[in-house]
């Protein structure tokens, strides 16, 4: 999936991420959300449930700030 990035154990051992860029009206990135958890209960696929939370969450503030795309 695309729009999202994911680490497990990468900078800090048993912690996993999955971001998401916020888009403002122009289409620049402004801010990434991100949720962090302890990966042995956090799943970070970039096709999971988390993952396509925060990307949908990240559209939607997007679209708050003006981005259409």
């Amino acid at each position: 999936a695309q729009g999202c990035a994911a680490v497990r154990d990468t900078n800090l051992k048993g912690i996993s991420a999955v971001a998401a860029p916020v888009r403002d009206y122009t289409g620049r990135v402004c801010a990434v959300l991100t949720a962090l958890g302890a990966t042995g209960g956090f799943h970070p696929s970039i096709d999971g449930a988390i993952a396509r939370a925060v990307r949908d969450e990240a559209t939607a503030i997007s679209a708050l700030l003006g981005f259409v795309g």
